[in-house]
């Protein structure tokens, strides 16, 4: 998880409405149940009793879409050690990684920079720190850049598309900007918002852009994952109300997707006027936070945007090799 709160110059707050735990269609039908009660309806302002599907039935109004940019698998990129002295493959201050051959190439000190600033010991005592890593900055990398893909040489030293990809992640703050779409900082945010969110990326021109939410547990962390895909089915019952599933899912995190259940409320024109999650099991939890990466337009020179950047990795030198990468 992303220990930092700071995304861009935005301090994003996270409560604990984050977690997603998946159920079946007999968990669906037991959660509904439990909606029953009078003083629920008057709580959500439906009727949640006439949402009941009815899961023979064909689901109606499908809802299908699929950013033009799609997500890559990469790593986290995580702060603590994976072998002591750390594993190049996947810490960025481990020797023979990602900085090790930047200050090679131009003889800089990134590598020991990041081993004092960004390095949990291998071995040390577990504690609120224990997860950080660079999610938020692997989540822009995959949302808005294609993959490196051919090895680049520099005064020397060759790069490998993995390697190239370590270095964008230490400086991918200075190429795009993430965006807040959405934010809840008393529990999950409101299912109606979400869910409209959510069928707008189908005719508008940031659908052709991924996304990301926040399915942290801890309430005190941010942890974002990245999604292109969405699939939404309406299961109608009565005139004006129906349960909606949604399924999330990005490329390369396929083991991340994410299932959630809202029941709605229409009026006359098909306008949804009211909304609620839909519990699968008790605890379930849902996104506290919605965001997007936008790639910035720098021009032939860009600057070091984040204060906690590697001050030693030059965004400029990164993004010449990317680009010779492709």
């Amino acid at each position: 998880m992303c220990v930092s709160k700071e995304i861009g110059s935005q301090t994003i707050v996270t409560s604990q409405y984050a977690r997603h735990v998946s159920s079946d269609e007999t968990g669906t039908q037991q959660s509904l149940d439990r909606f029953e009660s009078a003083a629920e309806n008057r709580r959500t302002g439906f009727d949640l009793v006439a949402a009941r599907p009815s899961f023979e039935a064909q689901a109606g109004n499908p809802v299908s879409w699929q950013s033009t940019k799609t997500t890559w698998k990469s790593d986290f990129w995580p702060w603590r050690e994976q072998v002591p002295g750390g594993d190049p493959a996947k810490n960025l201050y481990a020797q023979t990684g990602s900085y090790h051959k930047y200050d090679q190439a131009f003889g800089t000190n990134s590598q020991e920079w990041e081993f004092q600033n960004r390095r949990i010991p291998f071995g040390a005592q577990r504690n609120l720190n224990d997860w950080a890593e660079n999610c938020d900055r692997v989540c822009k990398l995959v949302s808005a850049l294609e993959k490196p893909r051919r090895p680049v040489e520099k005064n020397g030293v060759t790069f490998s598309p993995r390697d190239i990809e370590g270095l964008l992640v230490g400086t991918i703050d200075a190429m795009v900007t993430m965006r807040m779409d959405l934010c809840s900082q008393n529990g999950p945010i409101p299912a109606e918002q979400f869910l409209k969110f959510l069928l707008a990326r189908k005719n508008s021109v940031e659908g052709n852009c991924p996304f990301m939410l926040d399915i942290d547990q801890s309430g005190t962390q941010v942890h974002l994952i990245p999604f292109d895909r969405i699939e939404i089915l309406e299961f109608p019952k009565s005139p004006g109300n129906a349960l909606i599933v949604v399924e999330l899912s990005g490329t390369g995190y396929e083991h991340n997707r994410q299932k959630y259940k809202i029941g709605v409320q229409r009026n006359q024109s098909g306008e949804i006027v009211a909304a609620d999650w839909i519990e699968d099991r008790e605890e379930q939890k849902f996104p506290d936070l919605v965001c997007s990466a936008i790639l910035n337009n720098p021009g032939s020179q860009i600057q070091r945007q984040n204060p906690d950047s590697n001050p030693f990795i030059s965004p400029n030198y990164i993004l010449e090799m990317y680009r010779e990468s492709l």
